[in-house]
């Protein structure tokens, strides 16, 4: 028998879902929340989607209790992530993840942790700091900003490189000019932060220096 080849034997070792950019993508989100519930006992089954985003609602990723019904076992929760942000870190990814379970995990235990114009109360930052994040005030937007500590990294790394592997598409703003087709009105490249505030850098400067918001602490990417 003849012997594997390098991309064979690193298949073997992590395999990939199959059915396409869709399915692998949605089988990953689902085994990095499936990994969070078994560390954190209160943080429910949902219905992980990705969905487009608006740049104006500066929204990465909602929690929506009780929003699908299942046709046998009752009520589902929804958890989103905006498409338009998977273009970010795995460990972005990840953050996001553990600040939409922290807010399922406290609708399963009945504390209210955020009100409807998205203000964080300390009840939402005292959860997401039990799952490992780091939080800050935002604004009119309160206890909102989360970040993975340095000892969450580590303990979730191996679903940080699940997430960096496996998730190689994420969906473009709308731009003005032909579908399909990209059309720079400047040698610049277009950057966006988490916030949805948009710079323009030379590809040069981007590659070699991280740019920061000082608003969302996030990094400006390309998109």
């Amino acid at each position: 028998m003849a012997a594997k080849t390098q991309a064979q034997q690193k298949d073997a070792l992590h395999p990939r879902p199959s059915g396409g950019e869709s399915v692998r993508l949605l089988t990953t989100l689902d085994a990095v929340w499936s990994a969070i519930r078994a560390a954190h006992a209160d943080v429910p089954p949902v219905v992980l989607l990705t969905a487009p985003g608006e740049r104006s609602q500066r929204k990465i990723g909602h929690f929506w209790a009780l929003k699908w019904q299942h046709r046998t076992e009752g009520n589902l929760h929804e958890v989103v992530l905006v498409a338009e942000y998977l273009n970010r870190t795995a460990s972005d990814v990840l953050e996001v993840l553990l600040h939409e379970a922290a807010h399922a995990c406290n609708f399963v235990r009945g504390i209210k942790d955020c009100s409807a114009n998205q203000y964080h109360n300390r009840a939402f930052r005292k959860t997401a700091e039990e799952l490992g994040l780091h939080v800050e005030q935002m604004g009119h937007y309160g206890f909102a900003h989360t970040s993975l500590t340095e000892e969450t990294e580590k303990r979730w790394s191996e679903q940080i490189a699940l997430l960096g592997r496996e998730i190689q598409v994420f969906r473009r703003w709308n731009r003005t000019g032909k579908l399909g087709v990209q059309t720079p009105n400047r040698r610049n490249l277009r950057c966006s932060c988490a916030c949805g505030f948009l710079i323009r850098v030379s590809r040069t400067t981007l590659n070699q220096t991280e740019i920061q918001c000082g608003r969302c602490r996030k990094r400006f990417v390309e998109g």
